[in-house]
């Protein structure tokens, strides 16, 4: 099994592909001019609690305002909280604990999405190339992604050791496996020296303020996508490759070997097949083989995947032909996740199995593809009705939002009314017009094409009272149209002055 990460690097963007045996994983972007927040930590200023919510908006300085929860609320500023949670019994409510224009610190750990505000918590967390600090918890833990049960218990008694009893708290990340004890300790100690800065900052700046913005992104993407297994790191500016292995010689030398340039001239992703495979993940249906497909339906609330057999026929036995399709699909569900970092609520719709056994197997094909994900993902059993419900944590836009922003025709819909119904609505707009003019005025309709078409084969309404102009305009949306009165003539004012 072979890795390799590309780091495309263009005037707008930076874009992250991570290639498992030659085929794209995982994809990631980021805007140079208004960049991501997930990590920054901002001293806020609560602007209102809102006891119903049991949340708080914080003014971060921001165009919106973050929303702060009261079950991430945490730390030694809020020991009431601490001491309900170590108890068992119910939070104490949140306007007990905060009011408006109190000063806060609180991290972002979900960007604004759609017309929500960043998502907040009060316990920041300061990830390092190898170490997790979290400054207001004891405790050690090791990364679930790193499996060797040995493994993981000589890194917890590192971290235990280093430690030492006391705070803060220490998360090895996955790429820490195998790492040496002087190299985790060597990692803390560049953490700790950076917290030590923010709570002297925070001490003395502004409030609303950002006391701290992660690495840039292409070395952010360093820090965490090149693990161990990635065999060759790719990138297409001399610059950022020269910075990139002064970085991974900081913090993790062998890397550093694995860093190539770009020759060109074709673009990187082009040359990698990631960019045709941001094109097929831009269409909702996904082929798999045999002619079976899934279709896949972002909405605000869940994600459907809906599982066809398409022109796939299998052999003889049905129940063997539905099996190996909810197979395929289950085998290849998990990577359609990643790559379109799919979160929140995903309901797949397979396609109905009698037999129990094939419902297990099944669903233990889905859970093992899950098994290696970055991000948690929770599965539930099969619903009565054939549908399998699983979760996936959420932390970055989905990669839809990430390549497209919504329709100016449909407003995001999917769909635009239809040219009959944007007819009988513009006859309509006319007739109540007419009601309230003058016998022989003048009205002005204004058609997008769409509509013009559909006029013309129908003719224009054209109520005997008055004077109907009807204008075609490629300004309009194809099925929009617009009233208004015409500004009279210079013939007709000389006329009426006669």
């Amino acid at each position: 099994m072979s890795r390799t990460l590309l780091l495309d690097v263009g005037r707008e963007l930076t874009r992250v592909a991570l290639l498992h045996n030659g085929r794209p994983e995982a994809f990631d972007l980021t805007r140079h001019e208004g960049s991501r927040l997930v990590g920054q930590l901002f001293l806020g200023v609560v602007s209102r609690v809102v006891p119903g919510l049991q949340a708080a908006f914080v003014d971060l300085g921001l165009d919106r305002a973050g929303f702060l929860h009261s079950k991430d609320v945490r730390g030694p500023a809020f020991p009431a909280m601490a001491e309900a949670r170590a108890s068992g019994a119910t939070l104490p409510p949140l306007e007990s604990q905060l009011k408006a224009g109190d000063r806060i610190l609180v991290q972002v750990v979900k960007d604004p999405l759609g017309s929500k505000g960043p998502r907040l918590r009060t316990a920041p967390t300061l990830p390092s190339r190898l170490l997790v600090l979290m400054p207001g918890a004891e405790h050690v833990g090791v990364s679930q992604r790193i499996e060797t049960d040995a493994e993981r218990a000589r890194l917890a008694a590192i971290l235990r050791a280093l430690q030492g009893g006391q705070g803060p708290g220490l998360v090895a990340r996955t790429v820490a496996e195998g790492a040496s004890a002087a190299a985790l300790a060597a990692d803390r100690r560049r953490l700790l020296s950076l917290w030590s800065r923010l709570e002297a900052a925070q001490a003395t700046a502004p409030a609303p303020s950002c006391l701290y913005e992660d690495l840039p992104p292409a070395l952010a993407a360093l820090r965490d996508w090149a693990a161990p297994d990635v065999t060759r790191i790719i990138i297409n500016d001399p610059a950022l490759g020269a910075a990139a292995k002064r970085y991974l010689e900081a913090v993790d030398p062998p890397l550093a070997e694995r860093v190539e340039p770009w020759p060109g001239p074709q673009g990187l992703l082009t040359a990698f097949g990631v960019d045709a495979a941001l094109e097929a993940a831009r269409q909702p249906r996904v082929p798999l083989p045999g002619g079976a497909y899934l279709v896949v339906e972002e909405t605000e609330a869940l994600t459907a995947i809906d599982v066809n057999t398409g022109g796939f026929v299998g052999g003889r036995d049905a129940g063997e032909t539905l099996l190996a399709t909810n197979l395929a699909a289950a085998e290849a569900i998990p990577s359609v996740l990643r790559f379109r970092n799919l979160g929140g609520i995903i309901v797949i719709d397979f396609i109905d199995m009698e037999r129990p056994e094939h419902r297990a197997q099944v669903w233990a094909r889905l859970a093992e593809g899950c098994a290696g994900d970055g991000a948690t993902v929770r599965i539930s059993p099969f619903s009565p009705l054939g549908l399998v419900e699983l979760s996936r944590k959420r932390v970055r836009p989905s990669l839809r939002a990430q390549l497209a922003e919504p329709c100016s025709h449909c407003d995001g819909l999917g769909w635009r009314p239809a040219a009959a119904l944007a007819a009988a609505e513009a006859r309509d707009a006319v007739a109540r017009a007419a009601a309230a003019l003058a016998p022989g005025a003048q009205l002005q309709l204004t058609v997008g094409s769409a509509l013009a078409e559909q006029l013309r084969r129908q003719g224009p309404p054209v109520p005997s009272e008055i004077d109907l102009i009807l204008e075609e305009s490629t300004g309009l949306d194809p099925e929009h149209f617009a009233l208004s009165t015409p500004p009279p003539s210079p013939s007709d004012e000389e006329g009426d002055h006669g």
